[in-house]
C-alpha cells in the first residue's frame, strides 16, 4: 500500500491511558529515521472548555401540583417502590420521569444485557410458581421435580421469551447454564422452608393501599401500590419474597436511614421489599399478620449465610 501511494497520512494518539501508552509505534519511528522521506509532523490538541454548570430549579406551581393529584385516591396512577427510591436520590430526576414524563430514549440492548437477564430469570421462576401456586401445599418432592425438569423449563422460557423458532446459539447456552445454577440455588433454599403454600406470583394489580399525607391544599391520600415477585405462607408467616440478580444493596443503620440521600445506594432494595410487605399487610386489613421481608440475591444463594 505504501510502495505507490504518492501521499500518506498515518495518524496515532499521544494521550495516556490504562489501554494507550501516548507513543508513536515503531513502524512509525522506522518512517521517520530510516525511510529517508521528507515527513512533516503536526500536533492536533483539542482545546477544553469548561462549561459552568447552572442550578436547575422547578418551580412549584398549579401544573406540577395537578399532575401530581393523578398519584392520589381519586386519580389514576400509583406511587411505586421505583418512584420512591427515583425521589430519595434525586428529586430532579424524579420530576423528570414522573412529573414531566421525559425518559431515557431506549436503547438498542445487547442480546442478554444485566436488565434482560433479570427479566428472564425472573420470568422463569414466575413459570415454576404459578404451577406450583396450584398445590394445596407445596412438599420437597415438587420442587425436587422442579428441579429436575429445569433444562426444559429454562428452554420453554425462552421459546416464550422469543419466538417459536428461535434457535439459541453458544451465548444462549452460556445464559441458560448462569441461570439454571441461580434457580437451582433459590429452589434449593425453598426445599428447606418445605411444605408452604404459595399464595400469588407476579400479582400485578392485587395490592394497593393508601397514605395519607399533609399538602398545602389539605390532607390528601397517596395510592400506593407494587408488583411482588412471591408471596408464601409458612406455617403462620407470611413471606414477602423479591428476587435480585445484581449486587447487595441491603445496608443500613435504622429506618430513617433508608429515605435520606446515598451517594452510593447501598439500601435501596430493603426500602422496596418493605415498601411490598406494607402496601401487602395495608391490603389484607389484619394487624397481626405476621410478616417477614425476604430478598434473594440470586447469584449469592450458594453461599453460606
Amino acid at each position: 500500500l505504501l510502495q505507490r501511494a504518492q501521499n500518506i497520512k498515518l495518524v496515532y494518539n499521544n494521550v495516556l491511558d490504562e489501554s494507550n501508552s501516548g507513543e508513536i509505534s515503531r513502524f512509525g519511528l522506522q518512517l521517520l529515521h530510516e525511510s529517508g522521506k521528507s515527513i512533516q509532523r503536526l500536533n492536533y490538541d483539542d482545546k477544553l472548555i469548561s462549561i459552568e454548570n447552572k442550578e436547575i430549579v422547578i418551580q412549584n406551581n398549579n401544573k406540577v401540583f395537578e399532575i401530581l393529584k393523578e398519584f392520589t385516591a381519586n386519580g389514576k396512577r400509583s406511587f411505586s417502590p421505583a418512584a420512591l427510591n427515583t425521589f430519595i436520590r434525586c428529586s430532579l430526576k424524579f420530576y423528570l420521569n414522573y412529573i414531566a414524563k421525559i425518559r431515557k430514549k431506549d436503547e438498542l440492548e445487547d442480546e442478554f444485557s444485566s436488565s434482560v437477564f433479570g427479566l428472564f430469570l425472573h420470568k422463569v421462576l414466575e413459570n415454576i410458581y404459578v404451577d406450583l401456586k396450584k398445590l394445596p401445599f407445596i412438599e420437597k418432592e415438587h420442587i425436587n421435580k422442579k428441579i429436575d425438569s429445569l433444562d426444559n423449563i429454562i428452554h420453554d422460557t425462552m421459546l416464550e421469551m422469543r419466538h417459536e423458532d428461535y434457535i439459541s446459539g453458544g451465548s444462549e447456552e452460556i445464559i441458560k447454564g448462569i441461570v439454571k445454577k441461580y434457580i437451582t440455588s433459590v429452589l434449593n433454599n425453598d426445599i428447606l422452608n418445605a411444605p408452604f403454600k404459595c399464595l400469588f406470583v407476579e400479582e400485578k394489580e392485587e395490592f394497593v393501599t393508601y397514605i395519607e399525607i399533609e399538602t398545602s391544599a389539605g390532607k390528601e391520600k397517596i395510592r400506593l401500590n407494587g408488583i411482588i415477585d412471591r408471596i408464601d405462607k409458612i406455617g403462620d408467616r407470611i413471606k414477602i419474597i423479591d428476587y435480585k440478580t445484581g449486587l447487595k444493596k441491603n445496608r443500613f443503620n435504622s429506618v430513617s436511614s433508608l429515605f435520606e440521600f446515598d451517594t452510593k445506594d447501598t439500601s435501596s432494595h430493603v426500602l422496596q421489599t418493605l415498601f411490598y410487605s406494607y402496601i401487602y399487610m395495608q391490603s389484607q386489613n389484619d394487624k397481626d399478620l405476621q410478616i417477614k421481608p425476604s430478598i434473594y440475591y440470586t447469584r449469592f444463594m450458594n453461599q453460606q449465610n
